[in-house]
């Protein structure tokens, strides 16, 4: 079912028709421009700096930087957050190329790192997640998720590693 047409959206939307169809495609080329670009310039570092037009991840040199340090981990955490999106949108080759890339780059194995609970929680245990049942549950299929043959369960997995690391309630330390 297409969302322009959908009975729910329709009577929940207090816009008219045609401009909900110019806002989804507004939406959805800006989704699609912050991706490609941060693919482009930022993969695999955690997410696109958008000054300086590069890659940014964690703060190696400087450990007492906790702006950057408690967020960032070196794990490609833009690209994690974007995957569900991808699928909803409808963008089945790239959610599949993206995911293979999770599975090929990303990596919990990082020496010194220090990350939040929190954010490694909501953002990358949740993206995992959701995304491999995008990926693997035969409800999704109206996302256009179904999973390629060579897709077996690995951001499950990954998941399943970020959920069995050490650390107290407040503070994540990427080691097992």
């Amino acid at each position: 079912m297409c969302f322009f047409s959908d009975p729910l959206s329709l009577r929940f939307s207090s816009f008219p028709p045609v401009e909900r169809r110019s806002l989804l495609s507004s939406s959805r080329s800006m989704f699609r421009t912050a991706f490609d670009c941060y693919m482009r310039c930022a993969f695999p570092m955690d997410e696109l700096d958008p000054i300086a037009c590069r890659g940014r991840g964690p703060d190696r040199e400087d450990t007492t930087n906790i702006n950057i340090n408690d967020v960032l981990g070196g794990y490609s955490l833009s690209l994690v957050d974007s995957l569900s999106t991808l699928a909803v949108m409808g963008e089945k080759e790239r959610f599949q190329k993206a995911v293979k890339d999770v599975v090929e780059q990303v990596s919990f194995d990082q020496e010194g790192a220090t990350v939040q609970v929190f954010e490694a929680n909501i953002r990358m245990l949740g993206g995992l997640l959701s995304a491999h049942l995008l990926m693997s549950d035969p409800a999704m299929a109206p996302f256009g998720a179904e999973a390629p043959e060579w897709y077996s369960d690995d951001l499950l997995t990954l998941a399943h590693d970020l959920a069995d690391r050490k650390g107290d309630l407040t503070t994540k330390y990427f080691r097992k």
